[in-house]
């Protein structure tokens, strides 16, 4: 991966946070140094960025930073790292300005691109056509569920439906809190008790909840699932063979935003097609997640 472009994107670029920031910069400022990120003009993509953007010089992204792989904020609160970071950063080469990350709980992020606060929500968010009513995508990764337990539990689920009468904790806002739903609904349809949902913060705190015996399992993104297995020191295990939804991540845009919508599209195609977006994925072990083709509303 080109280390200049990853430095610049994992650092929050809020004006109130860069003054504080820890990161080294790419042009051999020091640690702490309020050094602006730069505004590529000659960027292939830049003069197709709406004018408000130009003259903010960012795109203000907003995202839960608590969602390792993808984005999460490191110890000194002030660095972001993961897949959509190094992905953006990838895009702020093409469109010629950075990412400014902001840390928003899922269903503020939603509302916030509502209501103009913030310009797009990168941050592996899962498409629905319910959604795609209300928002634009442009696409990015594909996506599905997995589920999480105890490792002496795994035993207990070889299928969806085991989950009928269990506790299931998911991040609230998230598509997985939908999956589930619509699995509870099934479990009555057919006859069983409803899953009962436990609706949290952040995968974090399911996995608390797990480890303290508080649910039976948590429902979590696939790749979020494998990481969080990876760094629980044994606390969870992924249970193989068992996940919900076949669907791809988007950039969410609001409706009314169509020149950036278009000029990410542009972008996203241009790093798949020069290869950087493939280098992205297979340093981070997610080739598996590639698409071929960015598309609006996953082409629907």
């Amino acid at each position: 991966m080109n280390m200049k472009r990853g430095a610049v994107a994992a650092c929050i670029v809020g004006s109130a946070v860069l003054a504080l920031t820890s990161c080294a910069q790419p042009d051999g400022g020091q640690a702490g140094e309020a050094v602006a990120p730069t505004v590529n003009t000659d960027a292939p993509l830049y003069e197709q960025l709406p004018d408000r953007i130009k003259e903010a010089g960012k795109i203000v992204n907003a995202g839960d930073l608590t969602y390792a792989p993808f984005e999460w904020l490191q110890e000194d609160g002030k660095t972001v790292k993961g897949i959509d970071v190094d992905i953006a950063s990838a895009l702020s080469e093409q469109i010629g300005v950075p990412f400014d990350w902001q840390d928003v709980k899922t269903e503020a992020a939603l509302s916030g691109i509502q209501s103009k606060r913030y310009d797009a929500l990168l941050a592996s968010m899962t498409y629905t056509d319910e959604r795609a009513e209300v928002y634009d995508y442009v696409t990015y990764l594909k996506a599905a569920s997995g589920f999480i337990t105890a490792p002496d539990r795994v035993g207990e689920f070889t299928a969806v439906e085991d989950f009928c009468g269990k506790k299931v904790a998911g991040t609230r806002g998230t598509i997985q809190i939908t999956q589930v739903e619509e699995l509870s609904a099934e479990c009555v349809a057919d006859g069983k008790e409803p899953v009962a949902i436990q609706m949290l913060d952040s995968d974090q705190a399911g996995i608390l909840q797990i480890r303290q015996g508080g649910v039976d399992a948590s429902v979590i993104l696939g790749a979020v699932g494998s990481y969080a297995v990876s760094q629980s020191e044994g606390a969870v295990e992924l249970i193989p063979g068992l996940t919900l939804g076949d669907s791809v991540y988007g950039i969410m845009l609001n409706k009314d935003d169509v020149e950036l919508r278009d000029v990410l599209l542009a972008g996203m195609n241009a790093i798949i097609a020069d290869g950087s977006y493939a280098d992205i994925l297979e340093e981070w072990g997610v080739s598996d997640l590639a698409l071929t083709e960015s598309l609006i509303n996953n082409g629907r």
